[in-house]
């Protein structure tokens, strides 16, 4: 099969998904649960309101559609894809497992798995491959990436897959299990200076976006079951199956729900760079380093108190007192 977010290999042993961001021409229908049959993904939103350098925690959440009487489909997903919009945010932690992307070593399970501390797959997917395909820069790639290290580039979305069983818990003969309809991961986001307003939790789809207006290096979302067939949508005439002709051609079988927060004001504690409440001297030097043009703003985004990109030597003064 192959899918706008990733191609999924099936066999009597094990399902591999594969990065391939693609498009198809045809803009979809939105699938109504309170009408059809519906794979859902349903992003949080957290409640309150967040200044700059607050972290907030954001659930995604996998729902299967309902029983459609056939092998695979809408309520047998094996695999799902897809791309989230965190413009105006960033990842709190890029520790990986008390490594970073430059001492995980360019092909070690840490850095292909993408899982730092602020991402932590949810308890029902702890045996499946849960994996963040961006979290760090491919070495002289000009491709953007969650934790960047020195001229490279912040990517603004998280490129998330998830299928099982996890590699290592593969069996000869064992079938592929369809993913649970629970939690996928909850994701540690930490509020970027100069965020303000309303600021949209958005996973890339057919349904509201296009080829034109996705961002580069995004996929649009992908689902496909244990049979390894493509089950995001039905398109024109391509699957002749009496599930699309109830559906009508060119509409999705998956809803998406977006999630939201709010940002107001500055931050809480200015110069106060990992959200622990306090300001230490640490903390202060990398405020003045940013001052100094020695170090960037997103080392220590709640040093920049009104938001403005830029820190002053009178914020550097309020996050020494």
């Amino acid at each position: 099969m192959m899918a706008k977010g990733f191609r999924v290999l099936a066999g009597a042993a094990m399902a591999v998904v594969v990065w391939s961001p693609g498009s198809w021409a045809q803009q979809l229908a939105d699938c109504n649960p309170a009408t059809a049959n519906c794979v859902q993904v349903s992003v949080g939103s957290p409640q309150g309101t967040f200044r700059p350098g607050d972290v907030v925690t954001v659930p995604i959440q996998f729902t299967q559609g309902s029983d459609d009487g056939q092998t695979g489909g809408v309520d047998a997903i094996a695999a799902v894809a897809f791309s989230l919009d965190i413009s105006g945010l960033e990842l709190a932690s890029c520790t990986l497992n008390g490594a970073t992307c430059e001492t995980a070593g360019e092909d070690s399970e840490l850095r292909k798995r993408g899982l730092t501390d602020s991402i932590r797959p949810g308890p029902a997917f702890s045996n499946y491959d849960v994996r963040v395909e961006n979290t760090c820069c491919d070495p002289g790639s000009s491709k953007p990436c969650l934790c960047p290290g020195a001229g490279q580039q912040r990517a603004s979305h998280v490129n998330i897959v998830a299928f099982g069983p996890r590699v290592e818990n593969i069996q000869p003969g064992i079938q592929i299990p369809t993913l649970p309809s629970d939690k996928v991961l909850d994701v540690d986001l930490k509020v970027s200076s100069g965020t303000s307003g309303n600021v949209r939790l958005h996973v890339f789809n057919e349904v509201s976006d296009t080829e034109a207006t996705k961002p580069a290096f995004t996929a649009f979302l992908s689902v496909g079951d244990t049979e390894a067939v493509d089950q995001t949508a039905c398109r024109g005439t391509e699957f002749d199956t009496p599930d699309c002709a109830e559906r009508g051609a060119n509409t999705s079988k998956v809803h998406v729900t977006d999630g939201q927060l709010t940002v107001t004001g500055p931050p809480a504690c200015v110069g106060d760079c990992d959200g622990d409440g306090e300001v230490s001297l640490g903390e202060v030097q990398r405020a003045f380093n940013i001052f100094l043009g020695t170090a960037t703003l997103d080392t220590c985004s709640a040093a920049d108190g009104n938001g403005d990109g830029e820190v002053s030597l009178g914020e550097v003064q309020v996050a020494f007192n």
